[in-house]
């Protein structure tokens, strides 16, 4: 983001998205401003990364369909991100908007075999999805093109271990649902995302999860 004297990364990115107007972008910074110049189709890494990491998510978000893998493709893959709400998801109503992401998204996490769960709130989203690698780097993509979503960054990219939300296709549940400091904790990491923050996040979709037990 920052180049030192001159045009930073979202003018960058701007003049880019102006000559090809479907392509998508990455951005990955260890700085993340605080101001929102974020595209349709974008999504933001922390660094430090994996070169591997980047390399799957523009193979994903260049993909001319989606991938629908009709079985499980290597192992267990985990990624937490967080994006700004847009005002898509106050119409007709909050709560109306809200049911329907959560269905749509269980619906699709049961075809690809995925687990999660989503924090939603006026104007932020948490989310960590597992699942075959394939299936849950399709659905970030699928994620990012997401008119009701902008500004996503992704915090970690993890694979193997256990599911955290095995027995869920997507639990949906609201920020007034956990502690105000863990949903405190959650916006505030969106400015610094990382793979310490990611703990933060799931500890969050967590609490929730034990909020509606």
């Amino acid at each position: 983001m920052a180049l030192g004297p001159g045009p930073t990364g979202w003018d960058v990115a701007q003049a880019f998205r102006l000559r090809y107007r479907t392509a998508p972008i990455v951005y990955a910074s260890a700085y993340v401003p605080g101001e929102n110049r974020s595209l349709r189709g974008s999504l933001l890494f922390p660094k430090p990364y994996r070169a591997s990491q980047l390399v799957e998510v523009l193979r994903t978000l260049l993909l001319p369909a989606p991938l629908v893998p009709s079985a499980p493709l290597g192992g267990l893959t985990r990624v937490t991100y967080m994006s700004r709400a847009t005002s898509l998801m106050q119409h007709p109503s909050p709560e109306i908007a809200r049911a329907r992401l959560e269905a749509e998204a269980q619906q699709h996490n049961k075809r690809l075999g995925i687990t999660g769960a989503l924090l939603a709130s006026p104007d932020w989203f948490v989310q960590t999805l597992e699942g075959c690698h394939a299936a849950v780097m399709e659905t970030l993509g699928r994620i990012s093109r997401d008119r009701r979503n902008t500004d996503l960054r992704v915090f970690a990219i993890e694979s193997g271990g256990q599911r955290l939300f095995a027995g869920w296709w997507m639990h949906v549940a609201t920020f007034e649902e956990i502690d105000p400091s863990l949903a405190a904790a959650c916006i505030g990491a969106f400015g610094r995302p990382g793979r310490g923050e990611a703990c933060t996040l799931n500890e969050a979709l967590l609490a929730s999860l034990q909020a509606a037990a």
